[in-house]
């Protein structure tokens, strides 16, 4: 009875490993812009600092500069929008990879922003926004 209980666990935990294993491969092919909650998707953002200033640089590719909208509260950056559907008459789906919908991302960043310095503007795609610090 051992011997059963031994290999019940131990086939257990093959199943654990490799649920685990592509459950991680599922998340890589899917990357931060897919992952959905409650709809709502993140793009991805990268964000640089200097000694003067943080620079997020977010994919926002098929966005229009109108349906985005920026926020800023104390440390807080809150970018939202929505990246309406492209849909092709008489085409079937084969494949959908690119989000749509709505987007939300926030941030907290470590210092104060000078926020009647902040600059944004979106080109090729990509929405950048220059948050400068506050120094003390």
């Amino acid at each position: 009875m051992d011997q059963i209980a031994i290999k019940l666990s131990k086939e257990l935990e093959e199943m654990q490993r490799q649920m685990h294993r592509m459950l991680a491969n599922f998340t890589d092919i899917l990357g931060p812009g897919l992952l959905m909650k409650d709809g709502i998707w993140a793009p991805p953002t990268d964000i640089f600092e200097d000694h003067r200033e943080y620079i997020m640089m977010i994919d926002l590719a098929g966005v229009k500069k109108e349906d985005i909208e920026i926020t800023i509260a104390g440390d807080l950056v809150k970018v939202k929008g929505m990246r309406r559907s492209r849909i092709f008459k008489n085409k079937r789906l084969l494949q959908l990879e690119i989000s749509h919908g709505k987007f939300e991302r926030i941030f907290k960043l470590p210092d104060s922003l000078i926020v009647e310095s902040v600059s944004a503007t979106y080109n090729n795609g990509y929405l950048s926004i220059i948050l400068p610090k506050k120094f003390f």
